[in-house]
């Protein structure tokens, strides 16, 4: 745990290895910004692919999607200083887990975790930008308890379930993202919307379950934008 009031810096190229159930909770600043050439790693400790064999088991294991917890951004972490950019998070769950936090999260590879790849939950407002978040059990991104936040140019390929899932109170601002070889290759929707919100043209909607708009709020539909049930 990175307490309140205290910074940890990672530098390009470290790796960071974790046993089961392990997490690194931010709950002061995390700057973790490596290079497009020195990436930091944050894998399992059976994942001797880089690093060497850690646990010292020769090939008696391998890592699997959900061999460690996740890396928490939690409501007391420093928005505007804390960065996880160009790294590499594989083999946990739900391994990118925002709460109540808006860090940045950039250039980052968010691959083989069990669960979702990003998870964001009560009012999370990131900058989640040209990362790639592939091959994820549970889907690849999720939203939840009306969390927004700028969510561009993200590749989202090859998750089990929708590429992105959320309920009608989040209002993410989505440009530029691609989903390919998702299950659903859409953004989830299912709901009620209570305010005013507006839906860009960008990755198709998929209503799941139903979809009611208050009586009052408004939901504003760019041109281009593509809707499906």
């Amino acid at each position: 745990t990175i307490n309140p009031g205290v910074r940890l810096s990672i530098e390009a190229g470290v790796i960071v290895k974790f046993s089961g159930g392990r997490n690194l909770t931010v709950n002061g600043i995390l700057n973790a910004v490596g290079s497009a050439t020195e990436r930091i790693l944050f894998t399992s400790i059976k994942d001797d692919s880089i690093g060497g064999d850690a646990n010292g088991d020769g090939s008696a294991s391998s890592p699997q999607p959900g061999d460690w917890g996740r890396i928490t951004f939690g409501d007391s972490s420093v928005d505007g200083q804390t960065f996880l950019r160009y790294a590499e998070v594989r083999y946990g769950s739900s391994a990118v887990y925002i709460d109540s936090a808006s860090p940045t999260i950039a250039d980052t590879h968010i691959v083989r975790n069990a669960g979702f790849g990003l998870l964001l939950r009560n009012q999370s407002s990131p900058i989640v930008e040209r990362n790639w978040i592939l091959d994820n059990t549970g889907g690849g991104i999720h939203l939840s308890g009306t969390s927004a936040g700028r969510i561009a140019d993200n590749r989202l390929w090859g998750n089990d379930g929708y590429a992105i899932y959320m309920d009608a109170s989040c209002f993410p601002l989505f440009s530029g993202n691609e989903a390919y070889y998702n299950d659903v290759n859409g953004v989830r929707v299912s709901g009620t919307i209570g305010f005013n919100q507006t839906w860009q043209a960008n990755l198709p909607y998929v209503i799941d379950g139903g979809l009611t708009i208050n009586n009052g709020p408004a939901l504003t539909i760019q041109p281009g934008t593509i809707i499906k049930f």
